[in-house]
């Protein structure tokens, strides 16, 4: 089968032909790959900065591409619920189900953790994982939207750890993919959300989002504009998105006394904080967000089939794997949202049930 392969270390990747992988356990399912989303993380393998150089995670070589939906074409003789023509999404977390996290309901932080699209991935004509990783799509979701659901995921949670109270004011800082699916989830909750970025374009896209307020941080002072907006209170949450001192540093001046910020943002260097009196003294805490949990996974499709959050206006390309050059590049620049690598062809890809 084709597969986009990170060989080695160094930048580049390769298109090829790779063995077809195979049902090796009970609990084992076999998938024809429908879409895989190029999030930044395969951007940075693919270009190999020093984060993904210092990911003890991947290992070499590797099929990239974890954001990914697909078709069930086989189970193994364990699997139950799940049947050859059923469309699923990959949770990336390959969890051990073993280890104290899995057993206290974390398996997102489970010790012995694999994460698809860092060994075996979703830039494949086909896969194989365990049935704990694949979730049925619901009728309204098609097959592209669920290739958007781990990023999807990623903002629910964070959502989940900031823990917001009906009636609050909520900042995200940066109008990602994820940020902007912040934003919808933080509504969701009857938060009163803000969301902040500098760059226009996706500023520009900021602005469909119904009920949601937009500021450009380099025009409107975030700080200033949120005590404003609050009667000099400020925001009760803030989701961070953007990894760069400056977003870090918005964050704190727009997050009340008392307040939270869960950061999300992938900093692939350290950020300068004076802990007293930024923390401390003000009493805020500073939390993070790693991946999804079994909780989150009914959050999400609840939210979608509620009609509250709308996934499909956030794919803005889709490509056949071949071109993955482009689709890369794409994401690279920011000139798409989101971008999908279509590595075949199946008659239900497009389709809803």
């Amino acid at each position: 089968m084709k597969a986009l392969v990170k060989e080695a270390a160094g930048p580049g990747i390769s298109y090829i032909d790779v063995p077809e992988p195979q049902i090796e356990n009970p609990d084992d399912v076999h998938l024809q790959v429908a879409y895989c989303g190029v999030d930044l993380d395969d951007v940075k393998v693919y270009l190999w900065n020093d984060q993904a150089a210092k990911d003890e995670l991947l290992r070499l070589p590797a099929i990239l591409g974890h954001n990914a939906a697909g078709v069930v074409t086989a189970v193994g003789s364990a699997v139950t619920g799940l049947k050859p023509g059923d469309r699923v999404a990959i949770e990336p977390i390959i969890n051990c189900q073993h280890c104290d996290q899995c057993q206290s309901g974390r398996p997102n932080l489970c010790i012995h953790k694999e994460i698809f699209g860092k060994r075996r991935g979703g830039f494949a004509e086909y896969a194989v994982v365990p049935q704990r990783c694949l979730h049925l799509l619901p009728n309204k979701l098609s097959l592209q939207e669920g290739a958007l659901l781990s990023s999807f995921g990623t903002a629910v949670h964070a959502v989940e750890v900031a823990g917001p109270a009906p009636g609050d004011w909520a900042v995200v800082i940066g109008a990602t993919p994820v940020g902007m699916m912040s934003a919808l989830t933080l509504k969701a909750c009857g938060a009163k959300v803000v969301i902040s970025d500098v760059v226009d374009g996706r500023l520009e896209i900021a602005r469909q989002l119904d009920g949601v307020m937009v500021i450009n941080a380099r025009k409107d002072e975030p700080r200033r504009f949120l005590a404003d907006l609050t009667q000099g209170r400020r925001a009760d949450v803030v989701v961070q998105t953007m990894a760069t001192q400056v977003a870090f540093e918005e964050a704190l001046g727009v997050v009340c006394d008392g307040g939270s910020i869960v950061s999300i943002a992938p900093h692939s260097r350290p950020v300068e904080l004076d802990i007293y009196p930024q923390l401390s003294q003000r009493e805020i805490r500073l939390l993070g967000a790693s991946g999804r949990t079994a909780d989150t996974w009914h959050r999400m499709f609840d939210l979608i089939e509620s009609g509250r959050v709308d996934l499909g206006p956030f794919v803005t390309g889709i490509f056949p794997m071949e071109q993955y050059d482009t689709a890369f590049e794409l994401m690279r620049t920011g000139a798409a949202l989101n971008v999908l690598v279509r590595p075949g062809d199946i008659a239900t890809q497009t389709n809803k049930a």
